[in-house]
């Protein structure tokens, strides 16, 4: 499925903070480092997520179409993060 996509890759990275996609934009994988117990990773405005309190690194790589950017609501929120990545699709002409 994913070969058949035809977009732009694009990647965000940084220490905490806020990621926008771009409304079509959808997320490939999500990378997190902390080693604070309150650190989150929040998606789409959705439910800020506990990153755990280890020297590792948190990986997200969704499997379906759900992080997909919208109108509204196209954060990710890092908060207490060391760092993050993040890699977006676009689609062609965004």
């Amino acid at each position: 499925m994913w070969n058949e996509i035809r977009s732009n890759v694009v990647r965000y990275a940084g220490t905490s903070g806020t990621v926008t996609v771009p409304p079509g934009g959808h997320v490939l994988q999500i990378i997190a480092h902390s080693s604070n117990a309150s650190a989150t990773v929040a998606i789409f405005g959705g439910t800020a997520v506990p990153l755990p309190n280890v020297n590792a690194y948190w990986h997200y790589q969704p499997q379906h179409l759900s992080t997909t950017a919208q109108g509204t609501s196209n954060t990710i929120v890092f908060t207490l993060t060391q760092s993050y990545f993040v890699e977006v699709a676009l689609p062609v002409g965004t």
